[in-house]
């Protein structure tokens, strides 16, 4: 809380963020690297189901794998981002889905250019009308769409309530800083 750093805090839609994650881990690759191959086995051994890491596991399978682990257990890219926050006072707090305005801010303050093309992790996505039940298309199949499903087209009711609940305290967070309710 040192005033001698700028402290900056992006945050992302508790929805977006975890389809995000299951679709750039898990989904897009054949063979994902191997912090997603062990959840994938852990998941399929959970379900009784024999180890195949091409098929891989479905998202509604991701979910209910996530819902019944604690914070600690779980990988950064979908542990719930109030774990990385702690007591830190921010000086900025910006919305991954405006990051282009983040970005403005930080250059009219210090004067410096962010590169806009931060990652290669870029997900495509296949906005089609006609898909319906992505949540229970396994990966190979997902991969033969010619993009990945957008995350509206990823969430049944059932799956909202579920990742509603079990990252409560994101949803929540998102809510203080930016005076909205996430949604899908």
């Amino acid at each position: 809380n040192s005033k001698e750093y700028f402290k900056l805090l992006i945050l992302r839609n508790p929805f977006k963020r975890l389809v995000s994650a299951y679709l750039d881990k898990i989904a897009k690759h054949k063979v994902p690297e191997q912090f997603a191959q062990d959840v994938i086995t852990e998941i399929q051994q959970s379900l009784g189901l024999e180890k195949d890491i091409e098929k891989s596991v479905t998202f509604s399978q991701f979910v209910n794998y996530i819902v019944d682990k604690n914070d600690e257990d779980l990988n950064d890219h979908w542990r719930p981002q109030n774990n990385f926050i702690g007591s830190v006072k921010f000086d900025l707090v910006g919305q991954f889905e405006n990051l282009q305005q983040v970005i403005e801010q930080i250059r009219e303050k210090f004067g410096i250019d962010i590169r806009k093309k931060v990652s290669n992790h870029v997900t495509h996505y296949k906005e089609a009308r006609e898909l319906s039940n992505c949540q229970d298309m396994y990966p190979c199949d997902l991969r033969q769409l010619g993009g990945m499903p957008t995350p509206f087209q990823m969430y049944s009711p059932h799956l909202k309530s579920l990742v509603r609940a079990r990252y409560i305290e994101d949803f929540n967070v998102y809510r203080d800083y930016f005076d909205i309710d996430a949604e899908v």
